[in-house]
């Protein structure tokens, strides 16, 4: 049976839900008993000279590393994105070709498709559009979210029986699930990054008298609190991991962008194509979805 590795990058901890599906399927790798190949922390406090350097160096060794570790005729999972986008490229046909080699790749994210979130992911188009077009092109299977995520890829020029869609990502916890106690009036509960250049819309729905018996929880950083309006309670943030057991409301609210009424703004309109993560997380602590 051939051999499988994959490819799982150092992190920190952080309360925040970026590395959540990541580590995830790592887990899941790890639960099925392949191999682990263990790319370092990204140095992304220093500058960027010592960020290109660092990638120069340390990134091309790694995957020197990888070429020269793997056995021949293996499976090797990548996860898409990540750092090290215009090495990885050069290197993965080399695998590939040195060791017979097949890539599979989990897909994250498009951030060509996305554009960069506004205050928090810049977009930084060539690299994005490398990344997305030139570098997956390599790969010798492409797992994306959903149908709609694969017609995009196919009008790109991808192979279709290339692509398996995924749907819904897993969500694993160990949490003690509590018993939430009902609202007196109708809630929902938005979880995320609450940064108004992602999610404007919930700074509107409830402004000017709008939605008045509607409360609001939110979780998660960047939140606005100039903005809020008395519906609206923050929890504060909680690890991806602690999250389920925390979260109340009658509903958990898939939503993004700038309006309330359609999907608008880059990071709405990119819910016309991806699984949000948030829908996996509402229903890992037993709610039902909006």
């Amino acid at each position: 049976m051939n051999k499988i590795y994959y490819i799982d990058l150092d992190r920190e901890k952080r309360n925040t839900a970026g590395a959540k599906a990541p580590d995830d399927i790592a887990e899941l790798c790890r639960r099925g008993g392949y191999h682990r190949i263990s790319m370092p922390l990204y140095p992304r406090d220093k500058s960027k000279l010592i960020q290109k350097i660092w990638l120069l160096t340390v990134c091309t060794c790694n995957w020197w590393r990888i070429m020269h570790c793997v056995e021949e005729d293996s499976i090797i999972i990548y996860q898409h994105p990540q750092y090290g986008v215009r090495i990885a490229e050069k290197m993965i046909p080399m695998v590939q070709r040195k060791r017979n080699c097949k890539f599979v790749t989990v897909v994250h994210d498009l951030e060509s498709l996305r554009g960069g979130i506004e205050g928090v992911i810049k977009n930084n188009s060539r690299t994005n559009k490398l990344a997305d077009s030139i570098l997956l092109r390599h790969m010798d299977c492409l797992i994306c979210h959903n149908e709609k995520m694969k017609d995009y890829l196919v009008k790109m020029g991808y192979a279709q029986e290339k692509i398996v869609c995924l749907e819904l990502f897993d969500y694993l916890n160990n949490v003690q699930r509590v018993q939430r106690v009902k609202d007196q009036i109708p809630s929902i509960a938005i979880a995320g990054n609450l940064a108004a250049g992602k999610c404007k819309y919930i700074y509107d729905i409830c402004k000017n008298g709008q939605n008045r018996n509607l409360t609001i929880h939110l979780y998660g950083n960047n939140y606005d609190s100039k903005t809020s309006t008395k519906n609206m309670i923050w929890h504060g943030s909680f690890s991806p991991e602690e999250l389920p057991a925390h979260l109340t409301g009658d509903f958990g609210l898939v939503w993004d962008g700038t309006s309330i009424k359609t999907c608008a703004g880059n990071t709405g309109r990119y819910l016309l194509y991806n699984n949000p993560h948030k829908t996996s997380l509402y229903l890992a602590a037993d709610m039902p979805v909006i």
